[in-house]
C-alpha cells in the first residue's frame, strides 16, 4: 500500500511539474503577445495627427478626429493635409488583421497615399496606384478599406474615391442625416488591376461630414445588442449644430458608455465641417 501510494504521489508530482511548465510557457507567450500589441499601439499612435485644431487660421472649415483604442490593435488610421491653399486631402482607412503586421501595413498605406496625393493625382488614381503597390509589396496577405477625399475649401466640393469603406454620414445644420460617398471600387491591396471611380458631392455651409470605422456602428452593449442606425442618427441629430470636435467627443462618449467602458473594437472618427460660405483670405494667398 505504501508502494502504491508512493507511485501515485510521484505521478502527481510529475503531472504538477508539467502543469507548472505549461503555465510558465503560456505566461511567457502572453507577455510576448502583450509586448507586440504595445509596440503596435505605439507605432499606430505615432503616425496619427495629434494637434487640434490642425489649421487654426482657416476659418472656412473645421476638422477634428479621434481614435479610441480597444485592447486589440488593428490598422485603423486617419490622416489629412493641405496640398495647396484651397485643397484639403483627408483619408480614413481600416487594415485587415491585428497586431504589428496590421500596424506596419497601416504605416505603408499612409506613406503611399501621402506621396501620391502630393503629386496632384485624383483620389481614384491614388487608390488604383495604392492597390498595386500594396498588392505587390505584401502579396495580398492583407487588405485595406479606404475612403479618400479631396475637399475644395472655397466651394465645399468633395471629390472622393471609396475603396470598400463604410460610407460617411452627412449631417446638415438642420439635423438631417444621410449617407454619402458609397464605394466606387473594391478593397485595396488584394486584387490585381482594380479601377476606382471618382465621385463627388458638396458640403453646404453648416454641413458636417463624419467618417468612421466599423467600431462605431458595430459597438455592442454587454447584452450583445448592436449600437445600430437609430442610435447613430439620434446622436448625430443632437449634435448637428455643434463643432466637429464636439461631434467626435459626443460620439466617443456615447458608444463608450453603451459598451460599459469596454470597447470590443477600436473606434476612429474624422469630422469635417464647412463653417462659412466664403473663405477668409490669408496672407500670401489669393482672396
Amino acid at each position: 500500500e505504501l508502494g502504491r501510494l508512493s507511485m501515485g504521489f510521484n505521478r502527481m508530482l510529475k503531472n504538477l511539474k508539467k502543469q507548472i511548465e505549461l503555465q510558465s510557457q503560456q505566461e511567457t507567450a502572453q507577455r510576448l503577445v502583450e509586448r507586440e500589441l504595445q509596440m503596435a499601439r505605439e507605432t499606430q499612435k505615432s503616425l496619427l495627427p495629434t494637434d487640434f485644431p490642425p489649421f487654426p487660421l482657416r476659418q472656412e472649415f473645421e476638422l477634428h478626429a479621434l481614435h479610441q483604442a480597444a485592447y486589440h490593435v488593428a490598422g485603423y488610421f486617419f490622416d489629412f493635409f493641405l496640398v495647396n491653399p484651397t485643397t484639403l486631402v483627408f483619408v480614413i482607412a481600416d487594415v485587415s488583421g491585428k497586431g504589428m503586421s496590421a500596424a506596419l501595413v497601416m504605416a505603408v498605406t499612409r506613406t503611399i497615399v501621402r506621396d501620391l496625393a502630393q503629386s496632384g493625382r485624383s483620389p481614384g488614381d491614388i487608390l488604383h496606384e495604392t492597390n498595386e503597390r500594396l498588392r505587390e509589396g505584401q502579396r495580398g496577405s492583407a487588405f485595406v478599406t479606404l475612403f479618400l477625399g479631396s475637399y475644395n475649401t472655397e466651394t465645399g466640393k468633395v471629390i472622393y474615391a471609396n475603396g470598400g469603406h463604410l460610407p460617411p454620414y452627412l449631417i446638415s445644420s438642420s439635423g438631417n442625416v444621410s449617407n454619402v460617398g458609397d464605394a466606387t471600387g473594391t478593397i485595396v491591396g488584394m486584387l490585381e488591376q482594380q479601377e476606382y471611380r471618382n465621385a463627388e458631392f458638396t458640403l453646404q455651409p453648416g454641413d458636417t461630414l463624419l467618417l468612421y470605422t466599423d467600431g462605431f456602428p458595430e459597438a455592442r452593449s454587454p447584452a450583445g445588442e448592436f449600437y445600430g442606425l437609430p442610435r447613430i442618427k439620434a446622436l448625430l441629430q443632437r449634435n448637428a449644430r455643434g463643432s466637429s470636435r464636439e461631434l467626435c467627443e459626443a460620439a466617443i462618449h456615447d458608444i463608450t458608455q453603451y459598451q460599459n467602458d469596454n470597447l470590443a473594437d477600436d473606434v476612429t472618427l474624422l469630422a469635417l465641417r464647412r463653417t462659412t460660405a466664403t473663405p477668409i483670405a490669408l496672407p500670401g494667398t489669393l482672396s
